[in-house]
């Protein structure tokens, strides 16, 4: 008898990050990192001042003049990440201004159209009760080989893991030592809402650095000031809530039951009308597919959600029906999936695969920094 042939599975490409641990006071952590990734800190540098260039036609003065602005309101509530920039520059020879063009980007301009999603978990929903967060870091695609896994052990404040893109000094998402996981998306708010300010990497550092809970951790993001529109995602082993956030006002949200989900538009009706053009939910939206695939994907697998599932959701391409928008992201130059993540905060993982997640193999990192079984 004939045996149909099966088709060959395409075997995954192993990820390679650069990891980098830093200790003590944020100055000091700073000059270790740009020890550390110093030739990916040049490159990057060099990238955000010809992409930024070419998007907005804007000079280098007036870009180090606007993310100047916003840097100084920051510094106000956010001290140590001006500290952690210093010593950046004099570990990697970098000026300041050139990487606070790079950490402050959106302060240039927060109209490009960006991704990410962000889907929690916790208990009746996930099979042992502990919360999980899954990631897709949906951001230009050519700075895939930028990313860096880096762990942070402070002189003051809580250790935390996460990752970080080359010259921009913050963190994407990640998990601390309190055991929270967090994240953030993009939402594009009106121009009229826009004001010097924080973006969405250093807002999440600072929660990390500073919160507790996942409840404190939206407090210290509503409290600052923000240049750009964003949700940002937490799970703890109580609670996994949403906080949407804008400039000029914030919305913490939380779901019926165990799961929240987090991408590129808000939900609350206030914060809506502080929206700009990814605001409706229709079909044909960059946005909105993404979140109802990750609803209709976790829903159906709720009480028995593990890390296999969050991997499998991240990695997908398509859904049924309709809508044929999956979760990872091929779209080039813009909204590539560069960084793909699962984050086990009681556990003190994350499992990171590099670029794409369906294509990449998925590394694990441990918040201790000794190797995870």
């Amino acid at each position: 008898m004939q045996i149909a042939a099966t088709q060959s599975i395409p075997k995954k490409k192993k990820s390679e990050f650069l990891e980098i641990t830093m200790t003590g006071t944020p100055f000091n952590m700073g000059v270790q990192y740009g020890e550390k990734a110093k030739h990916v800190i040049r490159r990057s540098s060099d990238y955000w001042y010809s992409q930024l260039a070419g998007t907005t036609e804007r000079s280098k003065k007036d870009m180090i003049d606007m993310v100047w602005r916003s840097a100084e309101v920051s510094r106000k509530s956010f001290p140590e990440i001006h500290e952690e920039i210093e010593g950046v520059s004099k570990g990697s020879g970098v000026s300041v201004d050139d990487l606070l063009v790079a950490t402050y980007n959106n302060a240039v301009t927060s109209v490009r159209e960006m991704g990410c999603s962000n889907f929690a978990a916790r208990g009746k929903a996930t099979v042992d009760g502990e919360p999980i967060l899954g990631r897709n870091l949906d951001y230009d695609y050519a700075v895939r080989n930028d990313m860096i896994i880096v762990r942070q052990k402070p002189s003051e404040g809580n250790a935390w893991l996460g990752s970080r893109c080359g010259a921009i000094v913050g963190v994407h998402e990640g998990i601390n030592d309190k055991k929270i996981a967090g994240g953030w998306a993009s939402v594009m708010q009106r121009p009229q809402e826009r004001i010097d300010g924080m973006a969405f990497m250093q807002a999440l550092q600072n929660a990390f650095l500073k919160a507790s809970t996942a409840e404190e951790a939206a407090a210290v993001i509503a409290k600052m000031p923000k240049c750009i529109g964003g949700n940002y995602t937490f799970a703890d082993k109580d609670e996994a809530i949403v906080i949407e956030a804008g400039s000029k006002g914030n919305h913490v949200r939380h779901e019926e039951g165990d799961i929240v989900l987090g991408t590129n538009h808000w939900r609350n009706e206030e914060m809506i009308e502080r929206q700009g053009p990814n605001k409706l939910e229709v079909l044909g939206s960059p946005f909105c597919p993404r979140f109802v695939y990750g609803d209709r994907y976790l829903r159906s697998h709720s009480g028995k959600l593990g890390y296999a599932d969050f991997e499998e959701m991240l990695s997908s391409h398509g859904s049924p029906g309709l809508i044929k928008t999956g979760i990872c992201q091929h779209a080039d130059p813009f909204r590539g999936t560069v960084c793909s993540s699962v984050s086990l905060p009681t556990k003190g993982l994350i499992y990171y695969a590099q670029g794409h997640g369906c294509s990449n193999t998925y590394e694990t990192f441990a918040l201790s920094g000794a190797a995870a079984s």
